[in-house]
Protein backbone atom coordinates (compact mmCIF):
# COMPACT_ATOMS: atom_id res chain seq x y z
CA UNK A 1 0.00 0.00 0.00
CA UNK A 2 1.26 3.41 -0.88
CA UNK A 3 1.76 5.81 1.91
CA UNK A 4 -0.89 8.94 1.36
CA UNK A 5 0.99 12.26 1.02
CA UNK A 6 -1.35 15.16 2.03
CA UNK A 7 0.98 17.73 -0.61
CA UNK A 8 2.90 15.66 -3.03
CA UNK A 9 5.55 18.13 -4.87
CA UNK A 10 4.62 19.41 -7.90
CA UNK A 11 7.85 21.31 -8.52
CA UNK A 12 11.44 21.22 -7.09
CA UNK A 13 13.80 23.66 -7.40
CA UNK A 14 17.50 22.77 -8.58
CA UNK A 15 21.03 24.49 -7.60
CA UNK A 16 20.99 26.39 -11.32
CA UNK A 17 17.70 28.42 -9.95
CA UNK A 18 15.33 26.91 -12.12
CA UNK A 19 12.45 24.43 -11.24
CA UNK A 20 11.77 21.29 -12.73
CA UNK A 21 8.40 19.90 -12.85
CA UNK A 22 8.17 15.84 -12.36
CA UNK A 23 5.33 14.08 -13.73
CA UNK A 24 4.66 10.61 -12.84
CA UNK A 25 3.28 8.31 -15.37
CA UNK A 26 -0.15 6.34 -14.33
CA UNK A 27 2.00 2.99 -14.73
CA UNK A 28 4.15 4.23 -11.73
CA UNK A 29 1.13 3.54 -9.26
CA UNK A 30 -0.39 0.26 -11.34
CA UNK A 31 2.24 -2.59 -10.66
CA UNK A 32 0.25 -4.74 -13.19
CA UNK A 33 0.44 -2.61 -16.39
CA UNK A 34 3.22 -1.32 -15.51
CA UNK A 35 4.87 -5.39 -15.26
CA UNK A 36 2.60 -6.09 -19.01
CA UNK A 37 4.45 -2.70 -19.93
CA UNK A 38 7.85 -4.06 -18.48
CA UNK A 39 7.47 -7.26 -20.44
CA UNK A 40 7.14 -6.07 -23.67
CA UNK A 41 9.74 -3.06 -23.10
CA UNK A 42 13.57 -3.27 -22.41
CA UNK A 43 14.06 -2.60 -19.01
CA UNK A 44 17.00 -1.47 -16.25
CA UNK A 45 17.96 -0.30 -13.09
CA UNK A 46 20.03 2.76 -14.51
CA UNK A 47 18.98 5.28 -16.79
CA UNK A 48 21.22 3.96 -19.85
CA UNK A 49 21.79 5.91 -22.42
CA UNK A 50 21.47 9.67 -22.61
CA UNK A 51 19.87 9.56 -25.92
CA UNK A 52 16.71 7.68 -24.46
CA UNK A 53 16.89 9.32 -20.87
CA UNK A 54 17.66 12.41 -19.98
CA UNK A 55 20.00 12.12 -16.82
CA UNK A 56 18.60 15.04 -14.76
CA UNK A 57 14.82 14.49 -15.64
CA UNK A 58 15.72 11.01 -14.28
CA UNK A 59 17.59 12.51 -11.15
CA UNK A 60 14.14 14.89 -10.69
CA UNK A 61 11.97 12.16 -10.60
CA UNK A 62 13.97 9.77 -8.29
CA UNK A 63 14.10 13.07 -5.73
CA UNK A 64 9.82 13.53 -6.38
CA UNK A 65 9.66 9.41 -5.61
CA UNK A 66 11.42 10.31 -2.43
CA UNK A 67 10.00 13.15 -1.58
CA UNK A 68 6.44 11.58 -2.03
CA UNK A 69 7.12 7.68 -0.47
CA UNK A 70 9.83 8.21 2.03
CA UNK A 71 14.01 9.03 1.55
CA UNK A 72 14.81 5.15 1.01
CA UNK A 73 11.93 4.26 -1.76
CA UNK A 74 13.85 3.92 -4.44
CA UNK A 75 15.98 1.12 -2.81
CA UNK A 76 13.04 -0.85 -1.45
CA UNK A 77 11.73 -0.77 -5.03
CA UNK A 78 14.00 0.43 -7.67
CA UNK A 79 13.04 2.68 -10.42
CA UNK A 80 13.01 0.60 -14.01
CA UNK A 81 13.94 2.79 -16.89
CA UNK A 82 12.03 1.14 -19.52
CA UNK A 83 12.39 1.53 -23.12
CA UNK A 84 10.41 -0.11 -26.29
CA UNK A 85 11.31 0.46 -30.12
CA UNK A 86 9.00 0.76 -32.51
CA UNK A 87 8.60 1.57 -36.32
CA UNK A 88 6.11 3.60 -38.04
CA UNK A 89 7.28 3.20 -42.39
CA UNK A 90 4.72 6.13 -42.67
CA UNK A 91 6.63 9.53 -44.41
CA UNK A 92 7.82 12.56 -42.15
CA UNK A 93 7.65 16.36 -43.82
CA UNK A 94 10.21 18.71 -42.78
CA UNK A 95 10.42 22.24 -42.95
CA UNK A 96 9.41 25.28 -41.22
CA UNK A 97 5.44 26.27 -40.94
CA UNK A 98 4.75 28.42 -43.89
CA UNK A 99 6.88 25.55 -45.94
CA UNK A 100 4.90 22.78 -44.84
CA UNK A 101 0.94 24.90 -44.73
CA UNK A 102 2.17 25.78 -48.17
CA UNK A 103 3.13 22.03 -49.17
CA UNK A 104 -0.05 20.85 -47.56
CA UNK A 105 -2.27 23.54 -49.15
CA UNK A 106 -0.80 22.61 -52.87
CA UNK A 107 -0.90 19.01 -52.87
CA UNK A 108 -4.19 18.50 -50.49
CA UNK A 109 -3.34 14.50 -51.39
CA UNK A 110 -1.27 14.82 -48.46
CA UNK A 111 -3.03 16.46 -46.43
CA UNK A 112 -5.96 13.58 -46.85
CA UNK A 113 -3.22 11.00 -46.29
CA UNK A 114 -2.34 12.28 -43.17
CA UNK A 115 -5.59 12.41 -41.89
CA UNK A 116 -5.49 16.53 -41.67
CA UNK A 117 -9.26 17.96 -41.34
CA UNK A 118 -8.35 21.58 -42.24
CA UNK A 119 -5.78 23.79 -42.17
CA UNK A 120 -5.48 27.36 -40.63
CA UNK A 121 -3.08 30.35 -40.51
CA UNK A 122 -0.78 28.72 -38.37
CA UNK A 123 -1.38 24.87 -38.12
CA UNK A 124 -3.73 22.76 -38.96
CA UNK A 125 -6.90 20.43 -37.90
CA UNK A 126 -5.70 16.91 -37.30
CA UNK A 127 -8.74 14.20 -37.48
CA UNK A 128 -7.85 11.48 -34.16
CA UNK A 129 -8.89 7.73 -34.24
CA UNK A 130 -8.44 5.83 -31.02
CA UNK A 131 -7.97 2.28 -30.39
CA UNK A 132 -11.87 1.82 -29.48
CA UNK A 133 -12.12 3.53 -33.22
CA UNK A 134 -13.80 6.87 -31.49
CA UNK A 135 -13.13 9.95 -33.68
CA UNK A 136 -12.20 13.49 -32.54
CA UNK A 137 -9.85 16.14 -34.13
CA UNK A 138 -7.12 17.85 -32.34
CA UNK A 139 -5.66 21.41 -33.37
CA UNK A 140 -1.54 22.22 -33.71
CA UNK A 141 -0.06 25.30 -34.22
CA UNK A 142 3.37 25.87 -34.75
CA UNK A 143 5.20 29.27 -34.53
CA UNK A 144 6.59 30.83 -37.77
CA UNK A 145 10.62 30.32 -36.61
CA UNK A 146 11.98 26.97 -36.63
CA UNK A 147 12.12 23.44 -38.26
CA UNK A 148 9.17 21.05 -37.48
CA UNK A 149 8.59 17.41 -38.32
CA UNK A 150 5.10 16.94 -39.93
CA UNK A 151 3.99 12.78 -39.38
CA UNK A 152 1.90 10.54 -38.31
CA UNK A 153 1.65 9.56 -34.70
CA UNK A 154 0.84 6.05 -34.57
CA UNK A 155 -0.11 4.13 -30.82
CA UNK A 156 -3.71 4.26 -28.93
CA UNK A 157 -4.72 7.62 -30.56
CA UNK A 158 -3.11 8.07 -34.43
CA UNK A 159 -3.46 11.68 -35.79
CA UNK A 160 -0.87 13.93 -37.79
CA UNK A 161 1.39 15.36 -35.78
CA UNK A 162 3.66 18.35 -35.77
CA UNK A 163 7.05 18.46 -33.89
CA UNK A 164 9.74 20.40 -33.68
CA UNK A 165 13.13 19.10 -35.37
CA UNK A 166 15.92 18.94 -32.62
CA UNK A 167 13.06 17.34 -30.35
CA UNK A 168 11.91 14.70 -32.75
CA UNK A 169 15.36 13.61 -33.79
CA UNK A 170 16.16 13.31 -29.86
CA UNK A 171 13.35 10.99 -29.05
CA UNK A 172 12.94 9.35 -32.90
CA UNK A 173 14.99 8.00 -35.86
CA UNK A 174 14.78 9.51 -39.10
CA UNK A 175 14.68 7.55 -42.24
CA UNK A 176 16.02 7.94 -45.62
CA UNK A 177 15.53 10.95 -47.18
CA UNK A 178 12.78 11.21 -50.30
CA UNK A 179 13.15 14.28 -52.15
CA UNK A 180 9.97 14.83 -54.43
Amino acid sequence: MLPEATDPPRATARACGAHARARLPAAAFDVRRGATRARASRCALHAGSPSKFDERGAADFKQTCSALFGERATERTPILYCHRASSNGRRVYVGDAATLLHYLRVRPEVAKELSIESLTSDGFVANVVDGKGKTSTKAFMMAAEGEYCLYTKLGWETMACVTPLEQFVRDRDLGSRVVE
